[in-house]
């Protein structure tokens, strides 16, 4: 089998910050074996490789990607419903909103968070995404991935270092995530649990600045807080800008592209809110998005 492998790919229309330089090689499997030949041809040329779903918590460099961009936004992205066996199957690319409101419209309680995360189930997983406090791994039973030596591996949540917004896949970043088994649990009724998914969605567009390129959250927030966004606003940081990034004066762990922001100023205001923070309140901030 031989895939289509595309070259010198700007990266910029591809992640929500809008940053990037270009990808030397990028290839969009449309199937598994796909995905698999990918790998391997990455591999064979001893080039890194990145696995794309819709750039929702990525930061790439202002140069050039000099290895392979798998992007798995295009494809992978269907689910099926087993009711017999009471799961259900979803492939890596299926975009998190589009599965809350289809999993709540049958009555399937339980993910309604997922409204408020922009990303695929995928980038989910490797991250343990979550939103108004709940995360994936609450709702994940076994996780379907493709391992180092190209083995298609099925593995329980407990196998997978899966912590506050971390799990093993961050760790051994040569196992790809091509789908997932989910928990099925129904809803007292349809019309509760499906507005239970569209007041996700009203609280994340309530809270936070969607209609700018950015990557949402910059530092994690731990269950309990403190909250860097609360941190940020404490230091007199909100409003802050270099360059075209700018911290949201909305939402203090957003930065914001304002129309040609660099990856370097990006980063630049991230370390002054990591310092300004640390200096001034003690507390060290855990980075949440992927630098690549």
């Amino acid at each position: 089998m031989e895939v289509k492998i595309e070259e010198e790919i700007p990266l910029t229309p591809l992640n929500t910050w809008r940053i990037g330089g270009n990808a030397r090689f990028m290839i969009t499997p449309q199937n598994i074996d796909e995905v698999i030949e990918a790998k391997s041809f990455s591999d064979r040329n001893n080039d890194p490789y990145f696995i794309l779903g819709r750039g929702s918590n990525v930061l790439f460099n202002d140069g050039d990607y000099p290895g392979v961009i798998i992007n798995l936004s295009r494809a992978l992205t269907n689910y099926e419903i087993n009711y017999k066996e009471g799961y259900i199957y979803a492939e890596a690319g299926a975009p998190l909103p589009k599965l809350s409101i289809d999993l709540s419209r049958e009555n399937i309680d339980g993910f309604d968070f997922f409204a408020g995360i922009p990303g695929t189930i995928g980038g989910a997983i490797a991250m343990n995404a979550g939103c108004i406090g709940s995360e994936i791994k609450d709702v994940l039973l076994s996780v379907i991935y493709i391992d180092e030596n190209n083995n298609i591996v099925e593995d329980k949540i407990d196998n997978l270092g899966m912590h506050f917004r971390k799990s093993d896949f961050q760790i051994n970043n040569k196992r790809i995530i091509i789908g997932c088994r989910l928990k099925l649990t129904y809803g007292s009724n349809k019309q509760e649990t499906f507005s239970k998914a569209r007041k996700a969605i009203d609280i994340r567009k309530e809270k936070f600045p969607l209609k700018v390129a950015t990557a949402g959250s910059t530092f994690k927030s731990p269950p309990g807080g403190p909250y860097p966004g609360q941190l940020v606003e404490q230091v007199g940081l909100k409003g802050t800008q270099i360059g075209q990034a700018l911290i949201s004066q909305e939402h203090g762990n957003w930065i914001i592209n304002k129309g040609n922001a660099s990856s370097k100023h990006i980063k630049e205001l991230m370390q002054l809110m990591y310092d300004e923070v640390k200096q001034q309140l003690g507390i060290a901030m855990e980075p949440e998005v992927i630098i690549v």
